[in-house]
């Protein structure tokens, strides 16, 4: 951020994209408000809503004053887009931390105070909050997500194999400002949070995570056509391909291992599962394309420590469900754990993610 000056008024930076969010933006901004501490700035980015957001987004406008930064996109070009349109005003006037939030959520009171404090105190370039998912239609809690973690600050980034299979939602992660300089987001349907952490990964020393859950996040259903699911897998692919080339070259290389779980999990577990959900005549081409796709772009997957059963292995869920997931798409089986997932999540409603 060379040239520019540190904001005076405000030490946290937070870029919202917002596309079409009127009946849930009132509690996003009330949750910004009820915050208690006032040192923020929040670059509000309207990705062409055609809904009343524009004016729920002046109305805050008015009472957060200098603290809102409101910025018209001239389209709606997705949340990347949006992000880095975010991003590109921030970096005029930087400040020395800086997260993203969603629109559609909503945070306790003292979710930025924690994650600030907890940062300031331990210097981390990384601070990372828990989550809790509840259900946009009955507002049920589905699950508590990232609450277990040490206590002390991370400080071998690389080999803390927990960051292959950790949510990496960029809403609960504060991060100190200048490891990420340059930094975009890629375009793509889905994932994208993903990339840009990954790609900031190497530059950052220490990680600390709260354990607090202060965050909500409201899961909803989205449903794509044929065409649109093609073209959401098809930018996924293509953007991770180039971010695996990246990971080939230093300093990446030594957390290309890391990526490549998150990789597996976004698409071989994540894209194959929605995608076989809605055509489930799809199973056998969607497992086989994912695995040549795996085969080809990141060829030591079957080797990945974090991706293989061991002696050494731990009795966390998560990590051995990725890891048998893992075992099935070598024997070319994966597609065998299409209905038990479809059980569980569309007819007993039991949320699986953890």
């Amino acid at each position: 951020m060379d040239g520019c000056s540190i904001r005076e008024d405000g030490q946290i930076s937070i870029i919202v994209p917002v596309y079409n969010c009127e009946p849930y933006l009132t509690q996003f901004f009330e949750s910004v408000l009820a915050q208690t501490i006032g040192n923020f700035v929040l670059y509000v980015v309207n990705d062409g809503s055609s809904d009343r957001s524009e004016e729920i987004i002046l109305r805050y406008q008015r009472k957060l004053r200098d603290r809102l930064m409101y910025i018209r996109a001239d389209r709606n070009g997705g949340p990347s887009r949006a992000r880095n349109l975010g991003l590109a005003a921030f970096e005029k006037q930087p400040t020395q931390y800086l997260t993203f939030l969603d629109a559609d959520d909503w945070f306790e009171p003292g979710y930025l105070e924690d994650l600030y404090t907890h940062s300031v105190l331990s210097g981390a370039d990384l601070t990372v909050s828990g989550l809790t998912r509840f259900d946009a239609q009955t507002g049920k809690t589905l699950c508590t997500e990232m609450v277990t973690f040490p206590e002390t600050p991370v400080t071998d980034v690389p080999h803390f194999k927990s960051l292959g299979y950790i949510n990496t939602c960029l809403y609960t992660k504060l991060f100190r400002a200048e490891v990420l300089k340059g930094i975009r987001f890629r375009v793509m349907g889905r994932s994208e949070d993903t990339c840009y952490l990954f790609e900031a990964l190497p530059r950052i020393r220490s990680i600390l995570f709260t354990n607090h859950a202060l965050y909500h996040y409201r899961a909803r259903q989205f449903s794509l056509d044929r065409s649109l699911r093609e073209q959401v897998t098809l930018s996924m692919y293509r953007q991770f391909a180039r971010m695996l080339r990246l990971y080939e070259t230093e300093p990446y290389r030594a957390c290309a291992p890391l990526f490549e779980t998150q990789v597996f999990i976004r698409c071989a577990i994540g894209e194959v599962m929605r995608n076989t959900l809605a055509d489930p005549k799809s199973a056998f081409r969607q497992e086989n394309r994912c695995r040549q796709y795996m085969d080809r772009y990141m060829p030591g997957w079957r080797r990945n420590i974090y991706l293989c059963f061991t002696r050494s292995c731990t009795p966390n869920l998560q990590e051995n469900a990725v890891k048998g997931c893992a075992l099935l798409y070598k024997l070319h089986l994966f597609r065998l754990s299409i209905l038990p997932y479809r059980v569980l999540s569309r007819v007993l409603k039991v949320e699986v993610r953890r």
